[in-house]
């Protein structure tokens, strides 16, 4: 169900093309539970159980992804990566580097 995707360089290398790469799933869920949502209510798909299941789903997986959070195996969410970009301008990893932990060490007095 969650999987993590790792590239080590794009043609184009900016911050806006990380953040439209990783922001592309959750826009996409939300556009076809949207379009999917209009069609059922216009009366262009039969109300069944299949289509309100996906739609439910659809934005339920979209909230998941969404938060800015670290999955339990260190995987952060598209809407952690999307957050640190915009906040931090780094991408968090599988890792979990997190660009808002301070990683030096206390200076010793």
């Amino acid at each position: 169900m969650y999987s993590w995707c790792h590239y080590d360089s794009l043609e184009r290398d900016t911050k806006i093309a990380h953040i439209f790469i990783y922001s592309s799933p959750i826009l996409a869920n939300l556009f076809v539970a949207l379009v999917i949502n209009g069609l059922l209510a216009n009366d262009l798909l039969a109300h069944e159980t299949f289509w309100n299941q996906f739609v439910f789903y659809a934005f339920y997986f979209l909230l998941f992804d969404a938060i800015p959070m670290y999955y339990p195996d260190g995987q952060p969410s598209n809407g952690r990566v999307v957050y640190d970009l915009i906040r931090y301008g780094k991408r968090s990893d599988f890792t979990r580097n997190d660009p808002q932990i301070d990683t030096k060490p206390e200076e010793e007095e």
